[in-house]
């Protein structure tokens, strides 16, 4: 049975399976249309064949452009300009074979254009960040390069300050506290977003899994929303603990019934951080909020 991905979604969709928005298009109108239903911004076009590898895949004629079957419009002309240059035209990917395939339909979908940063290579989020996502990892392992990155700090205090969403876990949530002390006792400058300092110890802090509910409004949740996420770590987060539940994120608690029940993390604005790993694939509208709070900037 041949599904085209369009197709496929729906059917999930049906059963409850969090998909992005977007409907099939068989014309260039039909496509700028599905693109103001989805509000505008940046979308997703998707060439509809029954061959995988398309985002990879290079059209046979010369005025479908460079570019594969999967691309990322800013605007509603970009829309247009692809679903031209793509509908009738012959996609060619490792499946189809020399011969290609002609695309008779795309798939138009919410989308945001991703781009990535190192910090521990200097770099830093561009000054138009829509907003920023700082994942886990091991800072303390690199408390010199992170520390001497003063640019980052700059660029994420004057993000901050023009109110662009920035949400931070375990390892990006250390790096917004005023410093991170490491297991030697060395004591580096961070972003100094957030009250305190993250302090490194020689055991365990936290691991497992857990049940989350919001405490106040943030950027992934209302007040008593509830969701799934996960610890790891060997540091703790020192703070004024006067003013920690006016700011506090999360009430956790462990899988098993004798776990404690503890409040994580600081919200307010559009700053969300904590310790707690979040899946985004639990629940569509956590990334739909989260993109939601984007704010062009360009």
């Amino acid at each position: 049975m041949n599904v085209h991905e369009y197709q496929a979604k729906a059917i999930l969709k049906d059963y409850g399976i969090p998909v992005p928005r977007g409907h099939a298009a068989f014309t260039p109108e039909e496509a700028v249309s599905v693109a103001k239903e989805l509000g505008g911004g940046i979308a997703v076009v998707k060439a509809q064949i029954h061959a995988g590898g398309r985002g990879k895949g290079r059209f046979k004629e010369p005025e479908a452009g460079e570019k594969g079957g999967v691309r990322i419009a800013k605007s509603i002309d970009d829309v247009r300009l692809f679903a031209d240059q793509m509908l009738t035209n012959t996609l060619e990917t490792v499946q189809t074979g020399p011969q290609g395939r002609v695309v008779k339909r795309l798939l138009i979908e919410e989308g945001a254009q991703v781009e990535f940063f190192s910090p521990l290579r200097g770099e830093r989020p561009d000054a138009n960040a829509a907003g920023v996502y700082l994942g886990g990892g091991y800072p303390e392992l690199h408390g010199s390069a992170l520390a001497s990155n003063t640019g980052l700090w700059s660029a994420l205090k004057d993000l901050h300050a023009a109110e662009a969403p920035i949400y931070a876990e375990c390892g990006g949530f250390m790096v917004l506290t005023e410093a991170l002390t490491d297991t030697e006792g060395h004591r580096w400058p961070m972003a100094g977003l957030l009250p305190g300092f993250a302090r490194m110890s020689g055991k365990l802090a936290a691991l497992g899994y857990r049940h989350a509910t919001a405490l106040r409004s943030n950027l992934l949740a209302d007040p008593g929303d509830s969701l799934r996420g996960h610890e790891f770590r060997y540091s703790s987060w020192v703070r004024d603990a006067d003013t920690a539940d006016e700011t506090a994120a999360w009430q956790v608690r462990g899988t098993r019934g004798d776990t404690p029940i503890d409040t994580v993390g600081y919200a307010r604005g559009n700053l969300l951080a904590s310790y707690l790993h979040v899946h985004f694939g639990q629940r569509r509208e956590l990334a739909t909020r989260f993109v939601g709070r984007l704010t062009r900037r360009v």
